[in-house]
């Protein structure tokens, strides 16, 4: 799967492609690049994904292989953004860094869905008083 990026496409034009290959991933787009394995501050988030993301114009690939870390590199050397990868855990997202910037994106794909499934069947213990 590939998607054309141009100074025209939009923040959610780029995150909704890629969430469709990836529904446990996210990406979220910042104003500063970040140290490799480092977070970004949220106050450098880019709230507005309506926004044309004024990319350089290049084509993204999908590719599940592709680690967290090679991929934020690529959106930053071919698309001149700036971009995090989220991983769904339960009901809320986690930037990945350190360990997690190091699996690939089907791995990280596979965590979040693991996380929800086991969130979603932790088995709930009856109270005391519905014991007697």
């Amino acid at each position: 799967m590939k998607l054309q990026i141009n100074k025209h496409t939009t923040y959610r034009e780029i995150n909704v492609f890629f969430h469709e290959q990836f529904p446990y991933l996210t990406l979220r787009f910042f104003e500063k690049p970040h140290q490799n394995g480092a977070g970004s501050a949220k106050s450098e988030m880019i709230e507005d994904v309506d926004a044309s993301c004024h990319a350089k114009q290049c084509t993204f690939f999908i590719d599940a292989a592709l680690t967290a870390a090679e991929l934020e590199k690529w959106f930053e050397t071919e698309a001149d953004l700036y971009v995090q990868v989220f991983r769904k855990s339960g009901s809320v997202w986690l930037e990945t860094t350190h360990s997690g910037d190091a699996l690939s994106l089907k791995e990280l794909n596979t965590k979040g869905r693991e996380h929800e499934v086991s969130s979603n069947t932790k088995r709930e213990f009856p109270d005391f008083s519905e014991q007697l």
